[in-house]
């Protein structure tokens, strides 16, 4: 057995090796979240068949509140965000998607429970420059030249 966390805070135990895992999250007697649940902004709908749930991922170790820019500024390769703000995330993927030298996707959450948005950007001066506008918005870091 192996100690989890949810995005929230709460530890569980789950037989699994895994740096990520699913902990399905309480509901009432109509199906709708716990309040606990409904107020954290974390569970996701999930369907299995008919089955209809709600999913929150859990990582391996306790969960970050840093939010984190990773990668060079000054090349043509992607760069990451590291976050457990869901408004955070959405503005960051908004503004990303809305530029056309950025291309952004989310990746599988981080075993720190922090969600991943990667962040690509076309191969030339324009897209270094688009990645350098997005940090300096977003992280305060000088978009320099």
């Amino acid at each position: 057995m192996s100690v989890y966390y949810t995005k929230c805070g709460m530890q569980f135990n789950k037989g699994t090796k895994a740096a990520t895992t699913g902990y399905v999250c309480a509901t009432d007697e109509s199906g709708q979240l716990i309040e606990k649940c409904r107020l954290c902004n974390f569970p996701e709908l999930k369907r299995k068949g008919n089955l209809k749930f709600y999913e929150c991922r859990a990582g391996s170790c306790p969960p970050s509140f840093i939010n984190t820019l990773m990668g060079n500024l000054n090349d043509m390769n992607k760069i990451m965000i590291y976050s457990l703000n869901t408004d955070f995330c959405g503005e960051i993927f908004k503004y990303a998607e809305a530029d056309p030298e950025l291309v952004p996707y989310y990746c599988k959450d981080r075993a720190d429970c922090r969600k991943v948005i990667s962040i690509a950007c076309s191969k030339n001066k324009k897209g270094i420059a688009a990645k350098k506008n997005l940090a300096a918005k977003f992280f305060h870091v000088s978009a320099g030249d």
